[in-house]
């Protein structure tokens, strides 16, 4: 049994200088290609936008294209939302972003987290 569990663990142990990191919401240096990432924004309305990332360049900048999404549940003045995966906003272009220095990543000035699958509370009302 002892040496079950020492294979075990060491089948498991990830090394310190390993390369494998659990993508965090909040920390875009383990966000790769293919993740969705949501913003949020507005001065008193709360207005969703979602990206996907095209390309990671470096390992501070990425490419990203902002998808069009698709509401779920409410009025179409307040509920939710999700991204419609493959589908891009045609009138929005790639665009490219760059962690700052505080270890986060603005998207026109609106703070963006990895999308964690869930809809998106929006609200458009005035």
């Amino acid at each position: 049994m002892k040496d079950l569990n020492i294979f075990i663990n060491e089948k498991l142990k990830l090394d310190k200088n390993s390369e494998y990191k659990e993508k965090k919401v909040d920390d875009p240096t383990t966000w790769d290609e293919g993740d969705i990432l949501v913003t949020s924004g507005g001065y008193n309305m709360v207005l969703i936008y979602f990206y996907k990332i095209i390309k990671k360049v470096g390992t501070k900048s990425f490419i990203v294209r902002q998808l069009k999404q698709k509401k779920v549940s409410g009025n179409g003045w307040q509920g939710e939302c999700v991204p419609i995966e493959n589908e891009f906003d045609q009138s929005e272009k790639e665009i490219t972003v760059r962690i700052n220095k505080y270890n986060s990543l603005k998207i026109e000035d609106h703070y963006a987290r990895l999308w964690d699958g869930k809809p998106e509370h929006y609200d458009h009302l005035d």
